[in-house]
């Protein structure tokens, strides 16, 4: 989820510990709409990501690998900032080895 300042958020649950949902963090600093659209996959059995366009028009992709304790990585970035902003990103497996995002441009092309 993306906060009224622009800032990507996050909370998690897990049943192992009776502590409910953790606390919500941040990821980031402020480079999206508030409210903007986040598009997730679980990629594998321990490697969750989170897609989302910032203001700038650029598809920004975080990663999470359950099995080490570094959390939510850096964004890795795709693409110039020709996206349209905040815009929805649909994310899905097109095969074992392939993943593929769709979104639309500034321009109102399917990328």
């Amino acid at each position: 989820m993306v906060d009224t300042a622009g800032v990507l958020q996050y909370t998690s649950l897990d049943d192992k510990f009776a502590a409910g949902w953790q606390e919500i963090q941040s990821i980031g600093n402020a480079i999206f709409l508030p409210a903007s659209t986040v598009a997730t996959l679980q990629y594998n059995s321990t490697v969750a990501m989170a897609l989302v366009v910032d203001i700038s028009g650029v598809l920004n992709i975080y990663r999470n690998d359950s099995s080490d304790s570094a959390g939510w990585r850096p964004a890795e970035t795709v693409g110039g900032a020709t996206l349209q902003p905040g815009g929805n990103v649909v994310v899905f497996r097109q095969s074992p080895s392939v993943v593929t995002a769709l979104t639309i441009d500034r321009f109102g092309v399917l990328n």
